[in-house]
């Protein structure tokens, strides 16, 4: 559903709630930015107008309790309490799944939440390509789910890994950043070790000694170990469509690995249940 949205609202704000189109007649508009565009820095004045149209991605519902979620996490000291919070939080996930645009609300919240990437990284960033942004966006909290999913819960650690894999990207910008680097988010050892040594110049890791091996704990038949690099490759993996959507299939079909963290085990609606009652 379309809605008015006047300039001073889009300069309120971070990130684009909905895909944003400027009326260029009663029954014409034009596509100017898509959801999860980053604002900051944007001139929309060149425009000429006071107003523009929205159709809002942003389900109002699904984002005050994601919100709600990390500030409890985050105050909760006991781990026993900090899994009760985490399961109550994957149960209304898993409901919400299908619902349209529901990632988009929990990855606005993540940001929300989770970031505390310097304005001006982000603004260099979205300028040098604005769909890398987007990507990063999107991408770095499938980070922060596989974390929970296996059992991760302390909410600086989260940060950790949300901030790695939404810079890591950074990686690839250089003076010969082209259209076939901005197609490509496939990174190599040497652009993951830079894009890590990014986000420690930046001084926003916490736990620097524990980003080197990730435990996943949800095989049935042996623990895997998991570098972050590995959790960012998944990450990235998902969304080489750029659609931008999360859903079973994507996980079911995905190569990279939910193998061998089990996501897809995980995310299965009945053995879910069958942790809840034996929680």
């Amino acid at each position: 559903m379309m809605k008015t949205i006047t300039l001073s609202e889009l300069k309120s704000k971070d990130i684009l709630e909905g895909d944003l189109f400027l009326p260029v007649s009663e029954t014409r508009q034009i596509c100017l930015l898509k959801s999860g565009s980053y604002l900051s820095g944007q001139d929309f004045e060149k425009y000429d107008r006071d107003f523009f149209l929205m159709e809002k991605k942003r389900d109002d519902f699904s984002f005050h309790n994601y919100l709600d979620f990390f500030r409890e996490l985050k105050k909760t000291r006991l781990e026993k309490e900090k899994k009760k919070i985490v399961i109550k939080f994957f149960k209304g996930f898993l409901i919400h799944l299908k619902k349209p645009d529901h990632f988009f609300s929990f990855s606005l919240a993540c940001f929300h939440e989770l970031n505390q990437i310097p304005r001006d990284t982000l603004i260099s960033m979205n300028e040098t390509d604005i769909n890398l942004f987007r990507h990063s966006f999107y991408s770095s909290p499938v980070s922060v789910l596989l974390c929970l999913a296996n059992d991760f819960y302390e909410f600086s650690f989260l940060q950790d890994m949300y901030h790695l894999c939404f810079l890591s990207q950074l990686a690839k910008v250089s003076e010969n950043y082209n259209f076939e680097a901005a197609s490509n988010y496939h990174l190599n050892r040497e652009e993951l070790k830079k894009g890590r040594e990014i986000v420690t110049e930046l001084k926003l890791l916490h736990f620097d000694h524990l980003i080197e091996s990730v435990l996943t704990k949800h095989s049935s038949l042996e623990d895997h170990m998991m570098s972050w690099d590995q959790i960012f490759m998944i990450s990235q993996e998902i969304f080489l469509d750029k659609s931008y959507e999360f859903t079973f299939e994507k996980i079911s079909e995905n190569h990279w690995g939910f193998q061998q963290v089990e996501w897809k085990r995980f995310l299965s609606t009945l053995e879910l249940l069958e942790q809840l009652e034996a929680a």
